[in-house]
């Protein structure tokens, strides 16, 4: 069975939207964004890969904008590996909330010339 409250599921997120409209309050999907470390990135400079990629499944799948610690820490230096944009071709996704959510196995398209900073 199905945990919709375990990444990338957003059964969680969904449970935070209901409580804020609950007390009269929408989320700002469009000003709100997701940190995490979990973004699937590959080893660079010494430092070990992501050991998944469900925290940018869950930003995608939520519809927030996604960073990575390092990047919303403006205090640590960039590593070369963080990113502000998922390294992603969005072309080839629907969008992040239709119904056909992104799973723990889905396979992310990577653009080859992506080089976000």
């Amino acid at each position: 069975m199905r945990d919709v409250y375990r990444k990338p599921n957003i059964g969680m997120f969904q449970v935070v939207e209901e409580t804020y409209r609950s007390h009269g309050f929408e989320i700002d999907l469009e000003r709100s964004l997701f940190v995490g470390d979990a973004a699937g990135r590959l080893a660079l400079n010494g430092r070990r890969k992501d050991n998944s990629d469900t925290d940018l499944k869950f930003a995608l799948n939520a519809g927030l904008r996604f960073l990575t610690p390092e990047v919303s820490d403006l205090s640590e230096p960039a590593d070369g590996r963080n990113t502000s944009c998922p390294i992603l071709d969005r072309s080839t996704l629907s969008h992040p909330r239709a119904s056909a959510q992104l799973s723990s196995e889905t396979l992310l398209p990577v653009s080859e010339n992506a080089q976000c900073r």
